[in-house]
């Protein structure tokens, strides 16, 4: 019986004991990875998978996996990357995080701004926005695809809010407009979105995200949210 209890008391002890040590030596905690499906969704079968893979495997994964890296240990990794975006845009000390979290986010923002059954002339509230700011959807539409002609080497193209006002603006490489504007929509103007399906034809890449892609109700979901 005494020894029983002994026993008893010793599994007690090595359990309590290795609770606290599990506490201890908790794993560095990392990003989750959303994973579109690169079979099915806004790209199928407007165009073809390859540009999918490539932008989810290639770029979008490897910006989270260098993320996770560059922030171990810090307070950034219980952070959401808008709000690391935010906190380093113009800190050149933490420009690597910057470049990962930006690229990550605007990938992200990019699928939402994509629908099945999308693009075309908008309604309700975007509509009436578009037509007091550029005068009216083909104006628009002229405008964002000379933005997209524009733009020098690989980017971003964004409607955007600004001031009361809808804007057509382009950024280089991994940078957001997120200082003075708030973000509607983007078009991924990196080469790797329209080289194999569009052999690298970005003005009728773009043609085509308007015509037959982009997500109007996403677009209107942020124009209307505080």
């Amino acid at each position: 019986m005494i020894r029983t209890f002994k026993f008893g008391l010793s599994l007690l002890f090595l359990a309590v004991f290795l609770i606290s040590m599990s506490g201890c030596q908790s794993p560095e905690k990392e990003m989750d990875i959303p994973h579109p499906s690169l079979n099915q969704g806004p790209f199928r079968p407007k165009t073809a998978p390859a540009s999918e893979s490539v932008r989810h495997q290639s770029h979008y994964t490897e910006s989270i996996s260098q993320l996770n890296k560059v922030t171990q240990g810090t307070p950034y990794v219980e952070l959401p990357l808008a709000e690391i975006i935010k906190l380093t845009k113009d800190t050149e000390s933490e420009r690597e995080v910057y470049k990962y979290a930006a690229d990550a986010w605007s990938h992200e923002f990019f699928w939402k701004s994509t629908a099945e059954n999308g693009g075309g002339k908008p309604s309700g509230e975007v509509l009436e926005s578009i037509e007091n700011s550029f005068g009216s959807y083909e104006q628009f539409r002229s405008v964002f695809l000379e933005i997209v002609d524009r733009l020098e080497g690989s980017g971003w193209v964004w409607l955007v809010l600004e001031n009361g006002v809808l804007k057509v603006l382009s950024t280089s490489n991994y940078d957001i407009p997120v200082e003075t504007a708030k973000p509607l929509l983007v078009l991924d103007a990196w080469e790797h979105a329209y080289l194999a399906e569009f052999e690298n034809n970005r003005h009728a890449y773009a043609e085509h995200f308007l015509d037959h892609l982009a997500n109007w109700k996403f677009a209107e979901k942020n124009l209307t949210s505080l």
